[in-house]
């Protein structure tokens, strides 16, 4: 069974029987040889090819700050710290759920809410002051990781996206071709642009491309959860923070709010969009053999369209159309005024 060939290979092939041909069509052609001299000497010719060489690399800092402050994030919403806010309200006796020794004080200097005391001093109130206490999530220091993730978001989100949007680089070859020549009274022109791209290896820097990208992906994933976790739902309605941050005694001391605190800083250092780009370009210089074979694509065109021009096929009158076209002459707006349609 025979091996099937690769499309570089097949190229490669097509490519030596195509010089193959027009060697032996220039050597054994007297009329082809002619053309192809008076295109070169009297025509009017113009080739350039530009070699352009992209290559992008990755900032992987701003990755590595994110990671170590979301580690520190997913501390602080397994378990954030929280206030006990205790409320007092003087309520019926009956109604009392807890009391502590501020009921007992309050109630020794309002002697009117005493309902009766027995002969063994039992006392028993009319009224009594109770205690509700209230957990408090939404204390500065969660406001100020609530307001975080959200700068995170933003952060991530933009620079994925521009990275996703624009970070394919290219190695190309761009061809131009442009002839003018005057053949049997005939002008013919030719512009053709011939363009061959290849995904760029990034000077090298490829493979770390691409685990940046992977572990930028990854943060933008747990910053999504972080907006729909149970903390943010509990902070629902509590007020951003803004700089300059006050720096309370838990986010100075705790080792997770004040790591969340330098990457706080460093996004508000940090402007850059975390990708640097590269472009070199340099001219083709075209030794005699490569220009006269551009002549010959030259002519390959040429002949071709001589082949197969308009004039010299028959036409069915069915599918052809004729109009006839009278000028009219555009008036200016001063002439539309004082026409009066008589000439």
């Amino acid at each position: 069974m025979a091996k099937k060939s690769s499309p570089k290979q097949k190229l490669n092939h097509a490519q030596k029987a195509y010089l193959s041909r027009i060697k032996n069509l220039v050597s054994s052609s007297s009329s082809f040889q002619s053309l192809l001299l008076q295109v070169r000497e009297q025509g009017k010719n113009y080739v350039r090819q530009t070699e352009r060489l992209e290559s992008k690399k990755f900032d992987g800092k701003f990755v590595d700050e994110l990671e170590k402050g979301f580690n520190a994030i997913d501390q602080i919403i397994i378990n954030p710290r929280t206030f006990i806010k205790e409320s007092p309200e003087l309520v019926e006796a009956g109604l009392a759920k807890k009391i502590n020794a501020q009921s007992i004080t309050h109630l020794a200097s309002h002697t009117q809410f005493v309902h009766s005391v027995d002969e063994k001093g039992n006392v028993t109130p009319e009224k009594i002051l109770t205690i509700h206490a209230e957990v408090d999530v939404q204390i500065y220091e969660n406001r100020f990781i609530m307001t975080l993730i959200k700068k995170c978001s933003l952060f991530i989100e933009k620079r994925f996206l521009y990275i996703k949007d624009h970070g394919e680089t290219l190695d190309s070859d761009l061809l131009l071709i442009k002839s003018i020549s005057d053949i049997d009274g005939a002008k013919y022109e030719i512009d053709s642009r011939i363009k061959v791209s290849t995904p760029s290896k990034d000077g090298g820097n490829k493979e770390k491309n691409e685990d940046v990208l992977q572990r930028l992906a990854s943060l933008r994933e747990r910053c999504a959860y972080y907006m729909r976790s149970p903390f943010m739902a509990d902070m629902q309605g509590a007020k951003d923070v803004a700089n300059p941050i006050h720096m309370t005694n838990l986010i100075v001391k705790n080792p997770h709010y004040h790591a969340a605190y330098e990457l706080w800083r460093f996004l508000d250092a940090y402007t850059e969009l975390g990708v640097t780009y590269n472009v070199q370009e340099r001219e083709q210089d075209f030794s005699q053999p490569y220009f006269e074979e551009i002549l010959a694509l030259v002519m390959a065109d040429i002949l071709t369209l001589h082949s197969n021009r308009v004039k010299n096929k028959t036409i069915n009158p069915k599918k052809s159309k004729e109009r006839v076209i009278n000028p009219k002459v555009l008036f200016t707006l001063e002439d539309e005024t004082y026409y009066d349609g008589k000439f």
